[in-house]
């Protein structure tokens, strides 16, 4: 695993899909995109005879440890509108990305609302700042206390640990394999090694892809069929990871 998802709907309806990425899998405008195009269509608004008015804004926030965007800001937006006039066609499209590693430290006082979450994720505060977070950004403190209950809970801590090495073990065998590819200097070998790899990753990104809108539309309370015949899972799937959402 590389990341961490959480799923939610506000009370005015609005789905808001939050993203932390660890590892760079390159192209990422287009992953965020294609997420929050699921996350924009699969749900109430497309039944039948339902109409567009019924669809509701989609908020995509990816907080990614890596740099891929041109701008110094750590935190920027995209919505639609038009270059020319600057009009905002709508603000159901609404795509966020915070990159932790341009984030500069500053006091607590002089942060924003983004610059506390952005202190928060990249685990710079100190204790003596934490305490200021609790009169300074309430939801920032509660998040940081989250956190502590996760680390002193054994299984939880387990989970973390296998998850880290998971990308540790994923990022030396991109490393390994890409130094036996270039030992053996074979063109032939490495045309089918990156068609393999090619093909390989399309059939686990669908995967994925397809348990990430399911995990969406469970939180949405949607029923097991409507979900096996949309996403293509079989049943015991979906019934696996709602006893595994459920236990979290």
């Amino acid at each position: 695993m590389g990341r961490l998802d959480v799923f939610g709907i506000l009370s005015d309806g609005t789905r808001v899909d939050i993203e932390m990425q660890v590892i760079n899998h390159m192209n990422m405008e287009k992953r965020s995109l294609f997420y929050w195009a699921h996350m924009y269509l699969h749900f109430d608004a497309l039944r039948i005879g339902a109409e567009y008015g019924t669809l509701k804004p989609a908020i995509a926030i990816n907080i990614v440890r890596f740099c891929f965007l041109p701008q110094e800001d750590p935190h920027s937006r995209y919505v639609i509108f038009n270059p020319e006039t600057g009009h905002q066609l709508s603000d159901d499209m609404d795509l966020h990305f915070l990159e932790i590693p341009k984030y500069r430290k500053k006091t607590v006082a002089k942060m924003n609302r983004i610059e506390r979450w952005l202190a928060y994720f990249a685990d710079t505060l100190s204790e003596h700042e934490k305490e200021e977070m609790k009169m300074a950004a309430p939801a920032v403190s509660e998040a940081i206390q989250a956190t502590g209950t996760f680390l002193m809970d054994e299984a939880a801590y387990q989970n973390y640990l296998a998850r880290e090495s998971a990308i540790w073990d994923y990022n030396t065998d991109v490393r390994e394999n890409r130094r036996r590819a270039r030992e053996e200097g074979h063109a032939e070998g490495l045309i089918e090694g990156r068609a393999e790899g090619r093909a390989k990753g399309l059939i686990e990104g669908e995967h994925h892809a397809a348990l990430r809108i399911a995990r969406m539309m469970l939180a949405a309370h949607k029923n097991v069929a409507e979900i096996e015949q949309l996403c293509s899972l079989s049943r015991d799937e979906i019934l696996a990871l709602q006893k595994n959402d459920s236990s979290m």
